[in-house]
């Protein structure tokens, strides 16, 4: 694992206390971004019900979980995100989002640590 420096979780936590909504891609993400919980009090989107449970033990209000994935997240979605800030943290060298999937990262991504 490659420590990400605090400045930069400390960004990504003000950016989520500023956010509409909050999507979340792996439990890993919410380890490392709030590892002593505290999620702001923004809906959190979550891929699957282990990143679920993940935030809502870091303290998040989970209201929309996909069945595995980021598309399916994406359809579980629908047209909510369309104008909202929108905070993904995802890991430093993830792979791009899919067509499908670009909405989720206009409003804005960024990056935790690698766990390579």
């Amino acid at each position: 694992v490659v420590p990400e420096p605090p400045e930069a979780l400390a960004r990504i936590r003000r950016a989520a206390t500023d956010a509409d909504w909050i999507v979340l891609t792996s439990a890993r993400a919410v380890e490392v971004v709030w590892p002593q919980g505290g999620i702001p009090d923004a809906p959190v989107a979550v891929v699957g019900p282990a990143t679920g449970a993940a935030a809502g033990a870091a303290g998040g209000t989970v209201v929309v979980t996909g069945e595995g994935g980021g598309a399916d997240l994406v359809a579980a979605l629908g047209d909510r995100l369309g104008g909202r800030r929108v905070v993904v943290p995802r890991a430093e060298g993830a792979e791009p989002a899919p067509s499908p999937r670009r909405r989720l990262w206009r409003g804005g991504s960024s990056p935790v640590p690698s766990t390579t």
